[in-house]
């Protein structure tokens, strides 16, 4: 077991109470848990202050000292904030913890901290539960030493059980991060819910937690077969739950979806198409601008292949392997390929639709008017412009050949040409939009707090 460690901030009642004439917190909490070092934290002397604590301070150290332990090691560290303000109080208290945090570890390999909540005024008390709610002081006891006026002798030192206050700070993070869409941490911090819970009914919904999002984190590293069956067992499962019925109707949509992307075909389809554009706009929302781009190029040229397999009946991946051979064998000559068995790849596939197919609607789209973000403003552009200009942004950066960084003006405007060339492509041939698509923000979003009964 490590070295006890008291924390505490001073009052006017330490270390004897003119009220009461009983030993004050601070003593008493000595007498209770022997700690190995104390720090003091009293309300330090200043112009203008109407009451400090300093004085408190070195009394309650003598005291400790002469009645209750000669040996005992006591800090004291009087820091300047109004002790009745919480903006000072934290501004001071958010520095100083990690400096004496780093002085412990300096010192001893393991330590345990007590923090002392009923010394100084109502707002240093509550100030260690805002402390330890935020987890700026690690795995804490936090006591309460009461009048004892109100108590028995044996009833003045109460320890204050904050299991439900590392479960808000817990739910937090987990809110946090699925906004970000980081779903194998929230599934990490959903082990950790059930593991400090002492509620059973918590521990359930905890454990549906990391179930439902570790197949989420499966379909977002597009491991689909592994996600559709992690996803149907949960449905199985949970089959009948009148109290997640909300929950069980959006995971049905998605196992539904699941199952088209789940046999993992190496053919684009509108919804392996569709996957890709939703899982690089989750990569806009944690701000990974390359990943973005380049989840953009792989949107586009699935596009460019999906179009040339419904509309010409050719293989762009292995033009050797077209269902219409008469086709094949002029556009291998005007493209100049060598060798068939490879894929096209999207300038190949564009120059065939519009130079050698020389097709209409997709000459229509190309030449459509899009608006382009430009920092504070926009341009308007015809879209194979806009493509060009990204395409020239993707080779000099990290996605292609370059060591150029991915801008998020680039990442925006990827996304707004990847929407719209689905649109008018894939989603205008199929009975789809993309506000069906059932993995998307509002969805998980909804799906956990449901199961916390979060409103």
């Amino acid at each position: 077991m490590g070295k006890k460690v008291l924390f505490s901030f001073v009052g006017e009642q330490d270390p004897v109470s003119q009220n009461t004439q009983e030993e004050g917190s601070i003593v008493t909490l000595y007498r209770h848990i022997r700690p190995d070092y104390v720090y003091l934290f009293p309300t330090a002397k200043a112009v203008g202050r109407p009451s400090d604590t300093e004085g408190n301070a070195r009394e309650t150290e003598e005291w400790i000292k002469q009645l209750v332990d000669p040996n005992a090691s006591i800090f004291i560290r009087p820091l300047s904030f109004n002790p009745a303000s919480y903006e000072e109080i934290l501004d001071v208290m958010y520095r100083e913890i990690p400096l004496v945090l780093n002085e412990l570890k300096s010192q001893e390999e393991d330590f345990e901290i007590h923090l002392n909540c009923s010394s100084g005024t109502p707002q240093l008390k509550s100030t260690w539960l805002i402390l330890t709610h935020g987890r700026y002081i690690p795995n804490p006891h936090l006591w309460q030493v009461n009048n004892p006026k109100h108590v028995s002798p044996e009833e003045r030192v109460k320890e204050i059980k904050v299991d439900f206050i590392e479960e808000n700070a817990t739910i937090d993070r987990m809110i946090k991060y699925a906004k970000t869409g980081l779903f194998g941490v929230v599934a990490t911090e959903a082990l950790r819910l059930k593991d400090i819970s002492v509620n059973s009914s918590q521990k359930y919904r905890a454990q549906l937690i990391f179930d439902i999002f570790s197949a989420y984190e499966k379909w977002d590293l597009i491991k689909y077969r592994e996600a559709y069956e992690k996803l149907s067992k949960v449905c199985r499962e949970y089959q009948g739950s009148r109290d997640l019925q909300e929950t069980l109707e959006i995971l049905e949509r998605q196992k539904k979806y699941l199952y088209h992307l789940q046999s993992e075909q190496e053919k684009e389809t509108m919804y392996n198409i569709v996957d890709i554009y939703f899982n690089a706009r989750r990569r806009f929302q944690r701000l990974d601008y390359t990943e973005t781009l380049a989840r953009f190029w792989r949107v586009y040229e699935g596009i460019l292949y999906f179009y040339l397999r419904e509309c010409y009946k050719i293989e762009p991946s292995n033009l050797n392997q077209s269902a219409d051979k008469s086709k094949v064998r002029g556009l291998i000559g005007f493209l100049n390929m060598n060798n068939a068995n490879v894929p096209m790849g999207i300038y190949n596939a564009e120059r065939a639709l519009l130079e050698h197919f020389e097709d209409k609607a997709f000459k229509r789209i190309m030449e459509e008017l899009v608006e382009v973000e430009r920092g504070i403003s926009k341009e308007r552009k015809r879209m194979k412009d806009a493509l060009t200009e990204l395409r020239e942004k993707r080779n000099h950066s990290i996605v292609a050949h370059g060591m150029q960084p991915v801008e998020k003006m680039d990442a925006e405007n990827a996304m707004m040409l990847c929407e719209k060339l689905l649109e008018r492509i894939i989603l205008s041939k199929e009975e789809f939009d993309l506000k069906q698509y059932p993995f998307k923000e509002e969805e998980y979003m909804a799906v956990l707090k449901d199961i916390l009964n979060l409103s």
